[in-house]
């Protein structure tokens, strides 16, 4: 899955999930108008193209024998393209859940997807991404009292990453034939500088995996 190229993606819907804010927890009920923002598209598709390519990322399989609503909720995504909306809230309710409970983990922003890739025979692939909101500083001209102007900057807040920055937590997921004994997925399972979360939340105790090794 490394070296996947040419990602389109098929559909995407957001969820914010920041239970420690009046009006944080947010469920969408439609998936995003992709096709008339074609930028979004870019967007997402560029993260996933990076994020597979970074170095950090490992393959994992799912626990399957303490599998729970994430993996039923994958299965059902990339065996069909029903019920999408239903599906992503599921995995939506999964990663809330799991912020609720520890405070060390950062709020965000969730994304579903399902993506084709050019060079891959696979129908579908699911990428889960979750967005961790940071600060910007945006210029700004203003003139003082004695009509000089100068250049200042105002502090933006909730601003998801670029793609020019590094996503930290993120799973690409593939189907796989009924008793195989592959990986199931690429993930990164990143810690910021000075992060406070606990070490593996979101391949452990969010999806659900286990290192599978190289792939």
């Amino acid at each position: 899955m490394r070296q996947t190229q040419g990602i389109t993606l098929e559909s995407a819907i957001a969820h914010l999930v920041n239970p420690r804010t009046a009006n944080g927890y947010v469920l969408s009920e439609r998936a995003l108008p992709l096709g008339s923002q074609q930028h979004l598209s870019t967007y997402f598709a560029e993260h996933i193209q990076n994020s597979l390519a970074d170095p950090a990322a490992s393959a994992a399989r799912f626990d399957y024998a303490n599998g729970g609503a994430l993996l039923k909720a994958c299965s059902k995504l990339l065996n069909t393209k029903a019920g999408f909306v239903k599906q992503s809230v599921a995995i939506a309710n999964e990663l809330h859940s799991i912020v609720s409970a520890d405070q060390r983990i950062s709020p965000g922003a969730l994304v579903v997807c399902t993506y084709k890739a050019a060079n891959k025979s696979d129908p579908r692939f699911l990428a889960i991404l979750k967005l961790d909101p940071s600060e910007v500083f945006q210029p700004l001209t203003k003139t003082d009292s004695a009509g000089r102007k100068y250049v200042t900057f105002k502090e933006i807040h909730n601003v998801i990453p670029t793609t020019g920055e590094r996503l930290q937590k993120c799973a690409f997921i593939r189907k796989l034939p009924s008793g195989s004994a592959d990986y199931d997925m690429m993930l990164l399972d990143l810690q910021k500088r000075g992060s406070k979360e606990p070490a593996r939340f979101f391949q452990r105790d969010f999806l659900g995996a286990v290192p599978f090794g190289d792939a």
